[in-house]
């Protein structure tokens, strides 16, 4: 094969992996534009922002009650939705640590103190389905939700000083 041939397979390549690549984040971009667009919305109402956890999970798993393999799709759709809130935590998470050392060492402390969550959300999958569809899936979106809320309040006073 010549120079010429690999570099023209080469692009090609790169060229359908950017295009599938691009296509799989393509929920993920608007459910996170939903899910900013609902925070922004309620703050400027002056409405606590927790009204928007479960935007994007609710009407999935509403969508898939009572359908084969309900409770596994429902934990799917609070999968997806919690991916969101778990970087919009990361993201506060790091501006708080540049902002400010100290609340920075207090915020470390705390979320070792908030991983015992993770033990207590599996007990929903031993509930069953009447607990909450999602199971523990729900179970960690709500807490990581809850706590990327906090944070980004956290952030913003933070960040004004």
């Amino acid at each position: 094969m010549t120079e010429k041939c690999q570099l023209t397979v080469l692009l090609l390549c790169l060229c359908v992996a950017a295009s599938f690549n691009s296509t799989a984040a393509q929920p993920v971009m608007d459910g996170n534009k939903k899910i900013h667009e609902c925070v922004a919305a309620a703050r400027f109402a002056g409405l606590y922002p927790g009204r928007c956890v479960g935007v994007l999970a609710d009407p999935c798993i509403n969508s898939v009650a009572g359908k084969d393999k309900a409770v596994d799709k429902a934990k799917e759709c609070a999968a997806q939705e919690l991916k969101i809130w778990a970087a919009r935590l990361d993201k506060s998470l790091t501006a708080i640590k540049r902002a400010d050392a100290d609340i920075s060492f207090i915020v470390w402390k705390a979320q070792k103190t908030w991983g015992p969550a993770d033990e207590f959300c599996p007990v929903f999958d031993k509930a069953g389905p009447g607990a909450a569809l999602g199971a523990a899936e729900y179970c960690r979106l709500q807490t990581v939700a809850s706590r990327a809320l906090l944070l980004e309040g956290l952030e913003l006073s933070v960040s004004e000083h």
